[in-house]
């Protein structure tokens, strides 16, 4: 019976053991409000096979040419986003717009469109939060970190 108790008792604390490593090793998922670590480069990065554009976030401005802290998306079908800084060139052609939906849409019917305004290169900013599309596919540039040319570039106002 002291056999059987003292085995217990061991069996048990093996499993508090085993619970409180399983707590401590694996990752938990990101927080409210916690940042999540900004890769610098995606070379080893699983991203997505196809990526015509991102949103980010204008980290630096020299020049014609943005940093963003930029989301891209990585492969499989969970689409889950990393975060890496990027560098975007703004070309002659590169078509830049700020964009305003409507607060209220006037008919249920019908779809809705923001209005579109000319964006000045001057009127950027570092912290806006803009989108970047292209005419090609980015993937294989994004890891081997090229600087890349933009298509267009537009900020959706609030």
């Amino acid at each position: 019976m002291i056999k059987l108790k003292t085995s217990s008792l061991i069996l048990i604390a093996v499993i508090i053991i085993l619970l409180i490593l399983a707590i401590i090793l694996v990752p938990t998922k990101k927080k409210e409000g916690e940042q999540e670590p900004i890769i610098t480069s995606l070379k080893d990065v699983n991203i997505a096979q196809e990526i015509y554009g991102f949103s980010g976030q204008i980290k630096a401005i020299k020049d014609k040419v943005l940093v963003l802290e930029a989301s891209i998306l990585l492969a499989g079908e969970t689409a889950e986003l990393t975060k890496a800084n990027v560098k975007i060139a703004i070309a002659d052609q590169t078509k830049l717009t700020k964009m305003k939906f409507p607060k209220e849409p006037t008919e249920e019917d019908k779809p809705v469109f923001p209005e579109e305004t000319p964006l000045n290169f001057s009127e950027l900013k570092v912290e806006d939060r803009v989108n970047v599309v292209f005419i090609e596919n980015v993937s294989d540039k994004l890891k081997a970190g090229e600087q890349l040319t933009a298509k267009g570039l537009f900020i959706i106002e609030k």
